[in-house]
């Protein structure tokens, strides 16, 4: 109706529509490289984000979580996602902080999604396609602002100053960088971290 596009406003553009097809995805042997790193690059942040999800849900409820369980499940869901041309799956801390802002409790709430998805993906891409890109970005962004958790930040400042440091810094990383670079920098950082409690330890024992 307001023409978005037609008044130099970004839209999300065309959308897919219909219900995914399988098929066997190409692969050319000059390829190879490419989809190695580009894969290990997907394992790397889809662990790292999924696990740190999960514990942070996990500790807001006083609830255990099963890593390995968590780990097949998104591996049995990435093979079938190879094999039918979508986005790698993960535990994405922005759809989750949705659910769980939303009431979203039990599995009824994934089963509800994905009868929405299925609703949309059949009769309302259409729609989607003129959204303004800046909607979907205020989105997100929103959602990301509810995930920053200050009293934690305050509580690992006053307890271990090393794990508040390395916090900031992957966090500073995933702003101004990317998320990639941001768990590289958290993973060597924590490393680096416990090498030194552990040399601390090793002289005061």
């Amino acid at each position: 109706m307001f023409k978005f596009a037609e008044h130099g406003i970004a839209v999300t553009g065309e959308v897919p529509g219909g219900l995914p097809s399988l098929y066997l995805p190409p692969l050319h042997m000059n390829e190879i490289n490419q989809v190695l790193a580009t894969s290990a690059s997907c394992f790397i942040v889809i662990i790292a984000r999924s696990a740190a999800t999960a514990r942070a849900y996990s500790t807001r409820y006083n609830e255990k979580g099963d890593d390995n369980a968590d780990i097949i499940g998104l591996a049995t869901a990435n093979a079938a996602a190879a094999f039918t041309g979508t986005f790698v799956v993960n535990g994405s801390p922005t759809k989750t902080e949705m659910v769980d802002d939303a009431g979203g409790r039990t599995q009824v709430a994934h089963l509800t999604t994905a009868v929405i998805v299925l609703m949309v993906l059949l009769f309302l891409t259409r729609p989607l396609s003129l959204l303004p890109a800046a909607v979907l970005s205020a989105i997100v962004f929103m959602i990301g602002v509810k995930l920053i958790d200050v009293k934690g930040m305050v509580e690992l400042y006053r307890m271990q100053k090393d794990e508040f440091v390395v916090a900031l810094l992957a966090a500073g990383v995933v702003v101004f960088v990317d998320v990639m670079h941001g768990i590289l920098a958290a993973v060597v950082l924590s490393l680096i971290a416990h090498a030194r409690i552990a040399t601390g330890c090793a002289r005061v024992y």
